[in-house]
């Protein structure tokens, strides 16, 4: 499935299209990297998707470290 920069996280169906749409938004190296991310994700969270803004703080926090 191609992921667009442009979807939406909450149509997204699993956690790991949720951290590649999040990795092509910012650009750059993390758009590189948004397999290995998503992978890692997935592997630490689940792979169902994230379904409140609470809940998707602590991944990006954690898989993004952005605090």
């Amino acid at each position: 499935m191609f992921i667009s920069a442009s979807t939406s996280l909450s149509k997204c169906k699993s956690l790991g299209d949720q951290v590649r749409v999040k990795a092509l938004r910012l650009g750059g190296a993390w758009a590189e990297a948004r397999e290995n991310l998503a992978t890692e994700a997935e592997r630490w969270f689940g792979r169902d998707p994230v379904a409140n803004i609470d809940d998707w703080k602590a991944v990006k926090n954690e898989v993004f470290r952005t605090e």
